[in-house]
């Protein structure tokens, strides 16, 4: 038996011209099939129809199998199953009451998309006929035979350090096809409660905007999707919304002093929340010191630490923030730590001395001018 049919890929749209009867009389593009070869394990089929047309019947017939010609690895129809013989192998036809195939998809009104799926029973490289056969009306379907599944979504942005004056564009891109639809779901109470955002697509990507939020927030986010393949694409993602934070005015209350002195350094955390811990490192080529404290209602804070070597000490402030505020550090502060002189290092000593020698000189004269009396 010589045969022409027109084979198409799994997993790629088509376009197809149809025209409805006439009356009972079928116009030639009333009815037409395609074949196509795949070893997938479930086989769906959509159909896209326009609104001037009614569809009759959407058809697909299983038409190899294991004991079938092969020519290059190609399995050929049964012979017998293009005439209309056969039922789970062969049956093809185009008439309107005979064998509907071993999955098949109605049309019930004018622009009635269509779906049906089968699962066959192997999976090796079968083949199969898709027959599509108009009712009334004209225009063209779209169809799509779809065997391969899976997918996904990378995010484009992360969202960093997100306050309460900010909205958050939240972007994701499929990872092979282009997105028809996408929702994002999302929430500040752990799903207690949700509120959901149609997303913007265009081509690959997915785009929506959460609204501002207040601080303290944790904000989780689902996203559900689908791809021109009919991949249902999903991603989940969180971030925190909080205040931002800066230190100011971080200043030593003396610089340069002398090695023996403590360095006393204060500053200003804002935002000022009460019982903001703040850590501060003082830091020279010999030695590092780590000092804490406690800023006060209004945002200052001091701290002192005592130098164990002369020269030049960094002392930076960090604050590690709360499930308010975000983190911050100071910049970095230069303290010269000096040796002290000789008069600063041994003036108890030589005050001493000159009492001495004072307080002996006077008893000198004092017995002078007694024996002179």
């Amino acid at each position: 038996t010589f045969m022409i049919i027109e084979n198409i890929q799994c997993d790629t749209w088509y376009t197809h011209g149809v025209v409805g009867k006439t009356g009972s009389t079928p116009a030639y593009n009333t009815n037409w099939a395609y074949e196509f070869i795949t070893d997938g394990s479930l086989i769906e089929v959509y159909i896209k129809v326009p609104d001037a047309l009614d569809m009759y019947e959407a058809r697909l017939y299983h038409m190899s199998d294991a004991q079938s010609v092969k020519i290059n690895n190609v399995s050929l129809p049964w012979e017998e199953g293009l005439y209309g013989n056969g039922t789970g192998i062969g049956g093809y036809n185009m008439e309107s009451e005979s064998y509907r195939g071993v999955a098949y998809a109605s049309c019930e009104f004018y622009g009635q998309d269509m779906y049906f799926n089968y699962t066959p029973a192997t999976t090796e490289m079968t083949t199969y006929h898709l027959v599509l056969m108009g009712e009334i009306g004209s225009g063209a379907i779209e169809f799509l035979v779809k065997t391969s599944y899976g997918g996904g979504l990378t995010q484009v942005n992360q969202p960093r350090r997100i306050t309460p004056d900010d909205e958050t564009v939240i972007i994701y891109q499929s990872d092979a096809n282009e997105i028809e639809k996408a929702t994002l779901h999302y929430t500040i109470n752990d799903w207690e409660t949700t509120a959901p955002l149609s997303m913007v697509c265009d081509n690959r990507t997915c785009n929506a905007t959460i609204p501002k939020q207040p601080a303290g927030s944790n904000v989780k986010y689902k996203i559900s999707a689908t791809d021109s393949l009919k991949n249902e694409l999903t991603a989940e993602g969180e971030y925190d919304v909080k205040l931002d934070s800066e230190i100011t005015s971080f200043n030593a209350m003396e610089n340069p002093l002398v090695l023996g002195k403590n360095v006393t350094v204060t500053g200003t955390v804002s935002p000022s929340i009460v019982g903001n811990s703040l850590e501060l490192q003082f830091m020279t080529s010999t030695d590092t010191q780590t000092v804490s404290c406690i800023a006060a209602e209004n945002g200052t804070f001091t701290a002192e630490f005592s130098p164990t070597v002369s020269g030049t000490w960094t002392a930076q402030a960090f604050f590690r923030g709360t499930n308010q505020a975000y983190e911050c550090e100071s910049p970095i502060l230069l303290v010269t730590v000096n040796e002290p002189t000789f008069i600063q290092k041994n003036g108890t000593f030589v005050f001493a001395g000159i009492l001495g020698v004072l307080g002996a000189g006077g008893a000198v004269y004092y017995i002078r001018q007694r024996r002179s009396g």
